[in-house]
């Protein structure tokens, strides 16, 4: 089975990922090290002396103590000067400790013979009629291998100590015949070989005074404390020759704790005074330049994301400023910060480009980063905002708790108890009144009220219908795809009412624990959209309410819920149909639902009753309601008494018809004349049934006196209902009329009814 269609950008527009591995070439330098490349190069080159020296590069993890060292590298690789010889030891790449002795002599062999290139140490000398270079070559080798049996069988304290003459004896005697094996009968203690390197290395330093042996050694600090102490102890004790020049990268709080574990004396930082002659901090990075490469990295991939030009996006400006001047300011500190937010960036976003805010992505990604635990707090929230989508609530005391769990966390990131310095207000809706103090500190608590649909409209991090995005490319299950949105738009733009409708119909369709969920959350995306409807969108959606509400009847339950599908599409009708609605109702399926609308703009404007009008409803002129209803009358007559009680909502009908018009008179007299016959008498009293919502009842549909007033003689129902029910010759009539009598008065004159009105004679 297929998967899911990945949506957002193009693969071919999709940016690299390139990882935050370090760089390799000065040319990449984004963050001013060139300098201090230049600076350091030139001491390695020509200002360390021929008695060896050791200089610390400190710095944190992330700090680009790598790349400093790999441009320095480049530098003197690049100068032609084959005096000068590089050994890159990396002994995190390495295993045992005992591999990193090896492997160490063996590069310092190595590059001891590239020296062969100058003639000056090609010369015979001594009696051994070797040069300088063979026999330096044969000395390190010799006492490679030396340190490596001792070390085998002795801890590395001991492998490692200035002078083994005395220790070897100790060692048994298996390894001391390994010993004489290698070297001979001749052989030479550690110290001696030790001696004879020196003075190797000091012959070649007077024939060739240039040369130097340049070690650079990085992530000293991702060695296990063992390993790390092993290095230094290797600088320190055993390699400390003429010539050898060491550049050692590390995090000195690390390091300085690893040393310290192993050895138990004094302080690690110390020990480390001890190892190098110098110790440099790394060049700083100032937090402006980190938060100027991120803000440069993005707009260089993500430019239209990242532009704030017209006047309305001023909000958008103002977000850029706290996200990456406050945000990135506060959590970025060094460079692999920067380059990992921004990969992450990358990694994402093509997924959700034009599906969702690239700001509160970056935002989400920075803290998902720098601050998991605002990462974790953020998901919580986001994820109990999809339920306002479905009515529902936090629990009583979650706002409060909520609030004292973010401002705990902003207090360590120093923003202490006033988030509006981070402007975290600004990102994630229904956080105003966490600024406040004590009890009156809550999340979500939205203000104004049309925040979460803002937030929803632009497919914020914090809308209920667009939070799964940012976190698994996915809408939530609740949730409406945007595509689905945005269809209906078009063909309503475009007059495909009956495809409208048919979308709308499906939606209504849809399985949901709640009937009618999918196209309630349509309507109130839509909504939130009204005031970006064209005239075109504004008339198609009428037109395709006008085809299809009366499949969608509202029932009690929903009349009196929040998912009103009747309700929510009057606030969808915009000016543009006023003028158009009479052929609406002239053709359209939905005479409930028109009769629904013409009742409300008979309210609205003030037809019905002037005490209740409402100017800020009204989408029709009362020219436009006038002849509209004119039609909508004539439609009642057509369907009759019969095929109106049918409809999903009779009464709408019957009151639009009865208040609205100057035909009161007219409905009185057909309904007197066509309930003269029992069964159309029993079936108009059931179309007139009402709605009541109640806290001791719930929610059930009586017969009220009162509404049957408006139509009928209630003294002549009463009587009737009654006399049917008392009957045995029509068993169907007997039992329609006592269902009526279940839901009417018992006593409906001198009384009032059973919402508390008087009975009118």
């Amino acid at each position: 089975m297929a998967g899911p269609t990945v949506t957002g950008q193009n693969a071919s527009e999709r940016p690299q990922l390139d990882g935050d591995d370090a760089k390799r070439s000065v040319r990449e330098d984004a963050f001013g090290l060139t300098q201090s490349v230049q600076a350091l190069t030139e001491i390695l080159r020509s200002r360390v002396s021929a008695g060896g020296y050791a200089i610390g590069i400190e710095g944190k993890w992330g700090s680009g103590k790598t790349t400093l060292l790999n441009f320095i590298e480049e530098a003197l690789r690049d100068g032609n000067d084959s005096t000068k010889k590089v050994i890159r030891f990396d002994p995190w790449l390495i295993g045992s400790k005992q591999s990193l002795l090896t492997a160490f002599f063996e590069d310092l062999r190595m590059r001891i013979e590239e020296f062969r290139d100058f003639s000056v140490l090609r010369n015979k000398i001594g009696d051994g009629r070797e040069s300088p270079i063979d026999r330096l070559s044969r000395h390190i080798c010799q006492y490679s291998k030396y340190v490596e049996l001792v070390a085998k069988t002795a801890s590395g304290a001991v492998a490692l100590t200035p002078s083994l003459s005395a220790k070897v004896a100790a060692l048994g005697i298996s390894t001391f015949s390994q010993i004489l094996s290698f070297f001979g009968w001749r052989a030479l203690t550690l110290d001696a070989l030790k001696t004879a390197i020196i003075g190797d290395l000091n012959a070649v330093a007077k024939l060739l005074p240039e040369a130097r042996i340049i070690v650079l050694i990085d992530d000293t600090d991702r060695l296990d404390p063992a390993e790390a102490v092993e290095i230094l102890r290797l600088i320190k004790a055993v390699a400390n020759f003429p010539l050898i020049t060491y550049l050692v990268c590390f995090d000195r709080t690390v390091l300085s704790a690893q040393v310290f574990e192993v050895i138990r004396v004094g302080t690690g930082s110390d020990y480390l005074e001890k190892i190098f002659q110098q110790i440099l901090p790394l060049p700083p990075q100032e937090p402006f330049a980190l938060r100027r490469f991120v803000r440069k990295s993005l707009t260089e991939l993500f430019p239209s994301e990242m532009a704030a030009t017209a006047p309305r996006e001023m909000e958008v400006a103002e977000r850029q400023d706290a996200i990456f001047d406050r945000w990135v300011g506060k959590l970025v500190t060094t460079p692999r910060d920067a380059i990992r937010l921004c990969e992450s960036v990358k990694l994402g976003w093509p997924y959700l480009s034009g599906r969702g805010d690239f700001l509160d992505y970056v935002w989400l990604q920075l803290i998902k980063l720098q601050c998991h635990e605002l990462f974790e707090w953020t998901r919580r929230y986001v994820t109990n905002l999809g339920s306002y989508r479905d009515g529902g609530r936090p629990g009583d005391n979650e706002p409060t708790n909520e609030a004292a769990n973010l401002k705990t966390i902003l207090g360590k990131l120093d923003w202490g108890q006033a988030p509006d310095r981070s402007g975290i207000t600004s990102i994630l809706p229904g956080l105003k009144s966490v600024l406040l103090e004590g009890t009156k500190s809550t999340v979500f608590d939205f203000s104004p009220k049309r925040e979460l649909a803002d937030y929803e409209s632009q497919r914020r991090l914090g809308s209920p219908s667009h939070w799964r995005l940012y976190f698994a490319f996915d809408m939530p299950s609740y949730a409406l795809d945007d595509s689905e949105i945005a269809n209906l738009r078009k063909l309503a733009a475009h007059g495909q009412r009956l495809d409208a409708a048919a979308l709308l119909r499906k939606l209504a369709q849809r399985p949901a624990q709640i009937a009618g969920y999918y196209l309630d959350v349509m309507l109130d995306r839509m909504i939130d959209q009204v005031d970006k409807l064209t005239v075109e969108e504004q008339i198609g959606l009428a037109w395709a309410f006008v085809e299809i509400m009366d499949d969608l009847p509202r029932g009690g339950r929903m009349q009196f819920s929040d998912i009103d599908p009747w309700r929510k599409s009057l606030r969808l009708l915009g000016q543009a149909v006023g003028p158009v609605f009479s052929e609406m109702i002239a053709n359209g399926r939905s005479i409930n639902w028109i009769a629904y609308a013409m009742r409300d703009q008979g309210f609205a404007l003030g037809v019905a009753d002037e005490n209740r009008k409402a100017p800020e409803r009204q989408w029709m002129t009362r020219t436009d309601f006038d002849s509209a209803l004119r039609i909508a009358i004539q439609r009642f007559r057509e369907l009759g008494l019969d095929g109106i009680s049918k409809l999903p909502e009779p009464l709408q009908v019957l009151f639009c018809w009865v208040q609205l018009g100057n035909e009161a008179a007219e409905l009185q007299n057909l309904i007197a004349a066509q309930t003269k016959d029992n069964a159309m008498f029993v079936l108009v009293l059931g179309a007139m049934r009402s709605w009541v919502s109640s806290s001791d009842k719930g929610i059930y549909s009586p017969l009220d006196p009162d509404i049957v007033s408006h139509f009928m003689d209630v003294r002549v129902v009463n009587a009737r209902l009654r006399e049917l029910a008392a009957q045995n010759d029509a068993p169907e009539l007997k039992r329609a009329a006592d269902d009526l009598l279940k839901v009417w008065p018992d006593k409906i004159r001198g009384v009032t009814d059973s919402t508390g009105k008087q009975i009118p004679s």
